[in-house]
């Protein structure tokens, strides 16, 4: 105050004491009575902050925001057991959700509020998880001192936290997301015979998802990077899932397991063990995909597909020259059961896809190594798998071939050609302006409709050639001929 006065040249001068900023006088007495009430706030000042120091060091609450989860009772925090519940909740869901984000979203959309009645934040639960109060303990300055108010959380629950807070961030997240999309079968087990990793990719087109495995220098370099394409997701893991429970399910394993089982666990009976083993591929399809997941990952050591040509096997299964086959070949690693043999590898040829090798191994694990040979083929722009028996793998789809693209197409090309006889239209080019398509595309599609009746019904009841797809039409037009379209229908290997 007196430098705004001397700013503005005003004198200050009191009538009971002897001040006068004008003289000499006056100001000595007025720096002196200035510096006596700064000497005595300070002093003050470190008094209460020693007695705050000193009262927080004995474990008492001294004030300040209340925490979530107390209430003050005689100047003391006392546990408020709804408001705890949550606190609780939400100490045990971030090692659950590992995601301050997913808990705050979940949060808001359940309607739950802080103490003082506003939705969570990211923040606002950082601040909680951070707060040594829930602990029973007072922090001053850093330190922290027992606290005299009872803990809302154990150090169980506390340690639990912080030590995936202390974990990096971005990796953190990376699980996160992981863990968010739909479990994958063979996540980290498919191989390419040269050691490549096939990671798991989807694309969605229409509200439809389609999942593949895809070489991993895809992702990271492109598609040029790798020898190796996408291959189809549900087909391959549904052979795999057949040889988990082919192998678990065969009569000399189920001794095995029962043996085992009789051992460690005299109170079970023979029917509780060797009925659910035998029923295994029923009880498979009930488990939750991440506990399939869970077992796939105890259950098999790699899963390698194997592209063979030359003098192995041909795209149609038998020896000679040319040509290019897949097949899957799994190893598959069972805990505690017997095998025939001793060290090493000890062939034994048997049925399609059954174990064509065991291994003893340390522990009482055998190794069953197992061969199928299937073929990858291509049906329009994706690719089917077909099993040694000619089957195509479509698991979960309907068992026909109707080739949806090439109906839609089929269907246009009969409107169009309508359009055209009727005279509504004059020319392919004006159908083309009209639908926005390039004028070369419309003539492509009418050329559908001079397919005959019998390759159109068998195309309308799904019973095509696999290989006669919409993209096969456009890069080889059919000749007008219906004898000739019939001899180059007969030629396809359906």
């Amino acid at each position: 105050m007196v430098d705004v006065f001397d700013r503005h040249r005003v004198s200050f001068s009191a009538v009971t004491q002897q001040i006068n900023s004008a003289t000499s006088m006056g100001r000595l007495m007025l720096n002196l009575l200035l510096s006596f009430a700064q000497f005595e706030r300070e002093v003050t000042g470190e008094r209460i902050r020693d007695k705050i120091a000193a009262s927080k060091a004995k474990g008492m609450w001294m004030g300040g925001p209340l925490p979530l989860g107390y209430d003050v009772r005689d100047r003391l925090l006392v546990i408020n057991e709804t408001e705890a519940a949550l606190v609780r909740r939400i100490f045990d869901d971030f090692v659950t959700v590992r995601s301050a984000t997913l808990m705050a979203k979940a949060y808001g959309a359940e309607g739950v509020v802080t103490k003082g009645g506003k939705p969570f934040t990211k923040q606002t639960l950082y601040k909680m998880l951070h707060n040594r109060m829930y602990l029973g303990e007072i922090v001053h300055k850093g330190q922290s001192f027992p606290g005299q108010h009872p803990a809302i959380v154990t150090q169980a629950q506390w340690d639990a936290v912080h030590a995936l807070i202390a974990t990096d961030g971005i990796e953190r997240r990376r699980e996160t997301n992981d863990r968010q999309r739909e479990p994958v079968l063979l996540h980290g087990l498919l191989f390419t015979p040269d050691g490549e990793r096939l990671v798991p990719s989807y694309t969605v087109k229409k509200g439809k998802t389609y999942r593949y495995y895809t070489p991993i220098k895809h992702r990271r370099f492109g598609a040029w990077a790798s020898q190796h394409g996408p291959l189809p997701a549900a087909p391959i893991e549904e052979l795999v899932t057949q040889q988990i429970v082919a192998a678990l399910s065969a009569p000399h394993i189920v001794q095995s397991v029962w043996d085992r089982i009789r051992a460690v666990r005299p109170d079970l009976s023979e029917p509780e063990v060797v009925l659910p083993m035998r029923n295994l591929a029923c009880l498979w399809q009930q488990l939750f995909p991440a506990e399939q997941c869970r077992l796939a990952q105890l259950l098999i050591e790699r899963v390698v597909i194997r592209w063979w040509a030359g003098n192995h096997l041909t795209r149609s299964g038998l020896a000679g020259t040319g040509g290019r086959a897949d097949a899957l070949h799994h190893r598959c690693r069972v805990a505690g059961m017997g095998a025939d043999g001793g060290n090493g590898m000890k062939p034994k040829v048997q049925a399609l896809g059954g174990p064509v090798a065991r291994e003893r191994r340390d522990g009482g694990q055998v190794k069953l190594s197992t061969f199928i040979p299937l073929k990858i083929r291509k049906r329009g722009a994706s690719k089917v798998v077909v099993r040694p028996d000619g089957q195509v793998e479509s698991p979960g789809e309907i068992a026909t071939q109707i080739d949806q693209p090439l109906l839609v197409a089929l269907t246009r090309a009969f409107y169009w050609q309508q359009l055209l006889d009727d005279g509504v239209v004059g020319s392919g080019s004006e159908i083309a302006q009209h639908e926005g398509l390039h004028h070369s595309t419309v003539n492509e599609l009418l050329r559908l409709t001079l397919l005959e009746p019998a390759i159109i019904q068998s195309i309308l009841a799904g019973q095509q050639p696999r290989c006669m797809s919409l993209l096969w039409f456009q890069r080889n037009p059919l000749p007008t001929d219906w004898v000739a379209q019939r001899e180059v229908v007969a030629g396809f290997d359906a």
